[in-house]
């Protein structure tokens, strides 16, 4: 895998899922993908990472209401094998909030990971609470400009880790799309994500690829190791 092979996934994906958004009535900000880049520090000879920050201002509260509007942040880093695409490391982290005046209420901040080795205890894939950490000069360019008020202390309970499918980039805007976009758009989108290289892309794992192995049934015990 190549560093612009990467990035011409990522932003291709992008746009494509921009438009869809658009043509039914929300924003997603950078208009230009400009918050998509590779992180050219974090690279390696054997690695590549990808980092992503995006911005939906005043979507849906839930797909079947327009009376209430939530602001939605997603920041991604993602890596990738150069040698065979491999994805060994995945955090996406998503805020909802709804704006008063200058300040941002957090109604829900979780982030979805999947990190080699995997631990004992650990699933594979999994998501947890937590408050978000996002770059402010970044957001303010995208013109999130609030103060992210947290959750009340003793309200978050963040050590629980829910086994979740392999939730990247991609993943993680398909949710957005299924809980905030009008149904008539759906199945848009879901056809963006399936025909994309990032659904196709493996995560490196295989213990849960041996474990699922002739199986008919899913509980969560094949997510741990």
């Amino acid at each position: 895998m190549k560093k612009q092979e990467l990035l011409k996934v990522y932003q291709t994906f992008w746009h494509g899922f921009l438009k869809l958004c658009n043509s039914a009535g929300a924003v997603c900000k950078p208009s230009d993908g400009w918050t998509i880049q590779l992180d050219n520090a974090a690279c390696t000879h054997r690695d590549l990472v990808i980092r992503t920050l995006c911005y939906f201002p005043e979507w849906r509260y839930k797909a079947s209401s327009n009376k209430e509007k939530v602001h939605i942040i997603t920041q991604s880093s993602e890596t990738y094998s150069r040698e065979d695409g491999r994805m060994s490391r995945s955090s996406v982290q998503v805020l909802y909030s709804t704006l008063s005046g200058n300040t941002a209420k957090s109604l829900l901040a979780l982030h979805y990971d999947f990190v080699l080795p995997i631990q004992s205890a650990h699933p594979v894939f999994h998501a947890q609470f937590g408050t978000g950490d996002f770059p402010w000069s970044d957001l303010e360019k995208l013109g999130f400009r609030a103060t992210i008020e947290p959750p009340p202390i003793g309200t978050l309970y963040s050590s629980v880790r829910i086994p979740t499918p392999c939730m990247n980039f991609g993943s993680v805007l398909l949710g957005l799309a299924a809980d905030h976009l009008q149904p008539a758009f759906f199945g848009k989108v879901l056809k963006l994500v399936r025909g994309s290289p990032l659904s196709s892309w493996n995560a490196e794992c295989a213990a849960l690829q041996t474990s699922l192995r002739d199986k008919n049934y899913l509980p969560s015990h094949h997510w741990y190791q």
